[in-house]
């Protein structure tokens, strides 16, 4: 291949993957971008103490002085408007009782003095907080809150946007998209509208999945560079996001050698350098990842707010524990603010019906290695957050939510979309599965949407129709309802757009030749 031709190939390759990224970036992040205007200030998961250590980062405060007194919390000087007790003044009134809506929040704090501050995740990696912290070395304004919000919406959004431009550009799959739906589950969404880190370990953690699965099951033989510098990235910056990231970024990388050609991958490794010097670099940034975990001992936070008696047996704790499994799966679909406000029931129903029928469907028509790597992470999903409440929960009280097991488990769906696309399934039932997915999402996904803002307009046992609300969001709440509806549909057939565009344009195959229409019915495709 002549240089001419190289870089005409280089060409073609990038304006198809700007494109496709851009369609699904955009309704990706005014969908999240909805919840981050709507919800009150400081109502997300913690979000209070995340404000200050974003605050604390960006003025060079990486982790704070101990706090005598009070494990885990480490001082820090940030201005009044973004301090703890500032956040949790606003939080309080709304969250007990959680019958009361948001109108009782007080006046944002005006003033820009610095105050000594606690906040209990100062010592999570400072990525994240670097990025997000930004507003705050500008104002102390609450645009400037909701400016953090934002920022947190795009970075999520950007590794959203990733994964379905992969799906579209480099895989011929078409089931692929249908599980990157399913993984955006409405607390993705929420959590990466919101200032708290989990947002973007999850959707990092998607984007490794799809362009991993997209590497090792359909260019092993000659990778594209853009697609290995994105599985690179979206493993970094997992790893860099909260103290249990290397551990999901390990699972994920288990999974990904279960199910690929290991011979192929050794041969790869041994002959591409960019492959060489792109792993190295993410064996490089997990190490410092774990030492700076190690360093500035991460895993010190605050005792969670569900205790155990003094005299509870080891017997006690694991019932407690395991127990507990069927609010982190209600969790991982949607649980909002302050873990009382639940999402419709055909949420919980979209998502189950969605997820089972994929992992049964999986398990009758995949190869049994693939099935093995499937009932291996869901296993994985299942039992890690037992065994780590269990053997923490004496010292920490019951801490784990669903989310916290979500970078894992987002897998679930894409892996069973790769089995399912390579199957023998009839193509009028997968087209009727994907047709199926694409409403029930769209629906599911506002409905929850829609309950969390009823939530803090009218108070959790307030009217369904909120028509008279007694808080309302800047704009009031029938714009930011069509504007979330609009955006999740557009979001949906988006990557519906991925899925047939994937299967139907030779073009944006950049490399690929003779690509078959379906994946599952000829085999792969040879690589130039």
């Amino acid at each position: 291949m002549t240089q001419a031709d190289a870089q005409h190939r280089h060409d073609l390759g990038r304006r198809p993957l700007v494109a496709a990224f851009a369609v699904v970036f955009l309704p990706a992040f005014v969908a999240i971008a909805t919840w981050s205007l709507v919800m009150p200030r400081d109502s997300g998961p913690d979000e209070p103490s995340h404000v200050v250590h974003a605050a604390a980062v960006d003025r060079g405060q990486w982790v704070g002085a101990p706090i005598k007194g009070f494990p885990g919390f480490t001082l820090v000087h940030v201005p009044a408007a973004f301090s703890y007790l500032a956040g949790i003044e606003q939080e309080r009134c709304f969250q007990s009782p959680p019958t009361r809506p948001a109108s009782c929040q007080p006046p944002w704090l005006a003033g820009s003095g610095s105050v000594a501050s606690g906040t209990y995740t100062g010592r999570y990696p400072p990525l994240y907080y670097a990025v997000v912290g930004l507003p705050t070395l500008v104002s102390s304004s609450l645009p400037a809150f909701y400016a953090m919000r934002l920022l947190s919406a795009v970075a999520s959004a950007l590794f959203v946007g990733l994964a379905g431009a992969v799906a579209a550009v480099w895989s011929r799959n078409r089931m692929l998209p249908v599980g990157i739906l399913l993984a955006v589950t409405p607390m993705a969404l929420y959590s990466a509208a919101v200032v708290n880190p989990s947002g973007l370990e999850i959707c990092a953690a998607l984007c490794l999945w799809v362009s991993g699965m997209v590497l090792v099951r359909e260019h092993l033989d000659d990778p594209p560079a853009g697609l290995v510098v994105i599985v690179a990235v979206s493993a970094a910056v997992l790893a860099l996001s909260r103290p249990i990231s290397p551990l999901w970024l390990g699972i994920i990388g288990a999974t990904l050698l279960a199910v690929c050609d290991a011979r192929a991958a050794v041969a790869l490794l041994g002959r591409s350098r960019l492959v060489q010097v792109a792993l190295g670099s993410v064996a490089l940034v997990t190490v410092l990842a774990v030492a700076w975990v190690l360093a500035v001992h991460s895993f010190d936070v605050q005792r969670g707010l569900v205790g155990l008696p003094a005299h509870a047996s080891a017997l006690d704790v694991l019932r407690a524990s395991v127990l507990r499994e069927g609010t982190w799966l209600q969790e991982m679909v949607g649980i909002f603010g302050s873990h009382e406000t639940v999402a419709p029931l055909v949420t919980y129903v979209v998502w189950g019906a969605g997820i089972t029928t994929l992992g049964v469907v999986s398990m009758l028509l995949g190869r049994r290695r693939d099935v093995t790597a499937l009932v291996g992470l869901v296993v994985a999903c299942v039992v890690i957050p037992i065994a780590l409440q269990f053997l923490h929960a004496r010292n920490l009280g019951i801490v784990w939510q669903g989310r916290y097991t979500l970078p894992a488990a987002v897998g679930i769906p894409i892996l069973g979309t790769v089995i399912v696309g390579s199957s023998a399934l009839p193509s009028r039932l997968r087209h009727a599965f994907e047709a199926g997915v694409v409403l029930a999402v769209t629906v599911g996904a506002f409905l929850a949407f829609a309950e969390a803002l009823r939530r803090y307009a009218v108070g959790i046992d307030g009217p369904i129709l909120f028509v008279r609300p007694k808080w309302q969001p800047v704009g009031g709440v029938a714009p930011w309802l069509v504007i979330n509806l609009v955006a999740t549909s557009l979001l949906a057939g988006a990557l519906w757009w991925t899925q047939h565009r994937s299967a139907n344009s030779s073009s944006i195959l950049v490399g690929v030749r003779d690509a078959p229409r379906d994946l599952g019915d000829q085999g792969p495709a040879s690589v130039e």
